[in-house]
C-alpha cells in the first residue's frame, strides 16, 4: 500500500496521493527498463550462460532475477581483478555465498564460478584478436594469476590453447 485517504475526502489530499502513485509507477517502470538493459548486456556478454534458462522466463520470481542480474553486473565490472571472490559478489548483493550460489544456479542453470570463467574467456577471445597483446598480458588483464591455469581453462572452453586459437583465427 502506497498511501490512503481519510474521510471526509479532501481533493488536495487525493491529488497528492495520486501524484505519489504516479511517481511510484514511473520509478518502477524505470527499474524494469534498467533490468531489461542489464539483461541485454548479460545476454550479449554471456550468450551460453543465459541460454540455459532465459532470464525473462523465471517463474515470476523477480527478486531472484534481480539478485542474479546484480551479481552478473558485478562480475562484468570486476572480472579482471585477480582477487575476485564469491564472497565479494555475495557481499555486493547482500547474500551469503551459499545462498547466492543456490539462487544463481536456480536462475541460470550454472554456477557463479562458471559464469566468471565464461566472462573471462570471452574477454580473452576479444583480446586474442589483437596480435600485439602477448598471451601473458591477456592472462593478467582478465584476472588470471597463473598462465598455465589460464591456458588450461581456455583449452577446456574452446578446444585450443590461446596461442593455437590466435593462430587459427588471425
Amino acid at each position: 500500500m502506497l498511501d490512503y485517504v481519510l474521510k471526509p475526502v479532501d481533493p488536495e489530499q487525493i491529488q497528492r496521493v495520486v501524484g505519489l502513485a504516479v511517481v511510484q509507477l514511473r520509478k518502477e517502470e524505470e527499474e524494469r527498463n534498467g533490468l531489461a538493459m542489464a539483461e541485454q548486456l548479460v545476454r550479449e556478454q554471456l550468450p551460453n550462460l543465459s541460454g540455459q534458462m532465459p532470464l525473462n522466463s523465471i517463474g515470476g520470481n523477480v527478486k531472484k532475477k534481480k539478485l542474479v542480474d546484480q551479481a552478473l553486473e558485478y562480475v562484468l565490472a570486476h572480472y579482471m581483478k585477480r582477487s575476485l571472490t564469491l564472497n565479494d559478489i555475495a557481499s555486493h548483493v547482500g547474500l551469503s555465498e551459499k545462498y547466492l550460489n543456490q539462487v544463481f544456479k536456480e536462475v541460470t542453470g550454472t554456477t557463479l564460478n562458471h559464469a566468471i570463467i565464461q566472462v573471462r574467456m570471452e574477454a580473452a577471445v576479444k583480446l586474442l584478436k589483437d596480435p600485439t597483446i602477448k598471451i601473458y598480458e591477456i592472462c593478467d588483464q582478465i584476472g588470471y594469476t597463473d598462465q598455465d591455469h589460464f591456458r588450461d581453462s581456455f583449452k577446456k572452453n574452446y578446444g585450443l590453447t590461446p596461442t593455437d586459437y590466435r593462430n587459427k583465427f588471425l
